[in-house]
C-alpha cells in the first residue's frame, strides 16, 4: 500500500529518476558478480529516461557528447565502474535538475559518490582516471544546486552574443517563459554592437545566449566576460546556447568564468538548429529560472578537452 501511495504522488519525472537508480544498482550488481555487460549497452537503456524526459534533439545530442570520447576511450579502460560512471552522473544529475526535487539531487550526488568509490577500488588506467575526474568535477559543479530554490526574480538581463536567427529566437523564447513568472523587466542586450557595460547590467539576474564556435564563445567574449562583467554577488545566471551538431562542453569555461565572478549559475541549456520540438522545454526553463528553480541541464564534463578548442577562436 506505502509504494502504491507513492508512486500515486510522485512526479514523472521522479519516477523515471528512480528507473536510473535501479538500472545502474543492476549494472553494479552485475560487475561484483562477474557477469560482463557492454557498457554501450548500459548507456542505451540509461539514456532512454532522459531522452523521454526531454523529448528534444538537444538531449540525444547530450547523450552523443557523453557517448562519443567513451567510446574512444573505453578500449583502455580496465575498470567497468569507471566506464559506466560518465552515464551515470549524466543522466541522474540532469533528471534529478529537470524533476526540481531537491531529494532527487542530493541521491544524485550520493550515488555518485558511491559509484566513484567502487572505480576507485578497481584497477585504474589513465583512461579510467579521466572518466573519474570527468565525474567528480561534474558533481563539484552541481553542488550549489543542493540548496534548491532561492527567490523569485526581479529583473534580467540576456546578453546575446550574436544575432544568428536561432540564438536570438532561443533568447527570446526563453524571455517569453521569463515573462510569464516576472513581474520586472527583461533588458536584452546584444553584444556584437554595445558590447558588455557595466551600466547597462543593472538587474539581479544574467542570461547568456551564444553559438559555440570551435566548442567554445570565443576568446574575445570571454575576455569581456573577465575583464567588464559586474560582480554577482549571488545573483542568479543560467546559460543558453545553440549548435547545429556536437557542441561538447561548450559552456564550461563560461560557467567556470560566472562563478569567480560571484554568480549563482542555475542550469544551461542547449537548442539544436534543426529542433523544432524544443521551445516549449526552453520557455518553461526560462519560467523555472525567473521562479527561482535550478533548471535545463548541470554541467557536465564530458570526458574531452575540446572546449580548450574554444580559446582558439578569437
Amino acid at each position: 500500500k506505502l509504494c502504491y501511495i507513492m508512486r500515486r504522488k510522485m512526479c514523472y519525472q521522479c519516477k523515471l529518476f528512480l528507473r536510473e537508480i535501479f538500472i545502474f544498482s543492476l549494472a553494479a550488481n552485475a560487475v561484483i558478480f562477474n557477469f560482463d555487460i557492454p557498457w554501450f549497452v548500459v548507456f542505451l537503456i540509461a539514456a532512454l529516461p532522459v531522452f523521454i524526459s526531454f523529448g528534444t534533439m538537444s538531449s540525444v545530442i547530450g547523450g552523443i557528447r557523453i557517448f562519443i570520447p567513451t567510446a574512444m576511450l573505453s578500449f583502455f579502460s580496465l575498470n567497468p565502474f569507471a566506464v559506466y560512471l560518465p552515464f551515470l552522473t549524466w543522466t541522474l544529475l540532469t533528471l534529478s535538475v529537470r524533476s526540481g526535487k531537491r531529494w532527487t539531487l542530493i541521491s544524485a550526488v550520493l550515488f555518485n559518490i558511491v559509484w566513484v568509490c567502487l572505480s576507485l577500488r578497481g584497477e585504474i588506467s589513465l583512461a579510467d582516471g579521466v572518466f573519474i575526474l570527468s565525474s567528480i568535477v561534474s558533481l563539484l559543479f552541481a553542488l550549489p544546486m543542493l540548496k534548491g530554490k532561492t527567490q523569485e526574480l526581479k529583473d534580467i538581463d540576456i546578453i546575446v552574443k550574436n544575432t544568428e536567427r536561432y540564438t536570438l529566437q532561443t533568447a527570446e523564447t526563453f524571455a517569453d517563459g521569463v515573462a510569464e513568472v516576472l513581474k520586472g523587466k527583461i533588458n536584452i542586450i546584444n553584444w556584437e554592437e554595445k558590447g558588455i557595460e557595466a551600466g547597462t547590467l543593472k538587474s539581479g539576474a544574467l542570461v547568456i545566449a551564444f553559438k559555440p564556435k570551435f566548442f567554445g564563445c570565443g576568446r574575445g567574449f570571454l575576455i569581456d566576460m573577465i575583464k567588464k562583467l559586474p560582480r554577482g554577488n549571488g545573483r542568479a545566471a543560467f546559460i543558453l546556447y545553440t549548435a547545429s551538431i556536437y557542441p561538447d562542453t561548450a559552456s564550461f569555461i563560461l560557467w567556470v568564468i560566472l562563478r569567480i565572478k560571484g554568480y549563482d549559475v542555475r542550469g544551461t541549456l542547449l537548442k539544436t538548429t534543426f529542433g523544432s520540438s524544443e521551445s516549449n522545454i526552453i520557455s518553461e526553463c526560462g519560467g523555472d529560472f525567473a521562479d527561482g528553480w535550478p533548471c535545463g541541464e548541470p554541467l557536465i564534463i564530458s570526458p574531452s578537452p575540446l572546449f580548450l578548442l574554444g580559446l582558439l577562436r578569437k
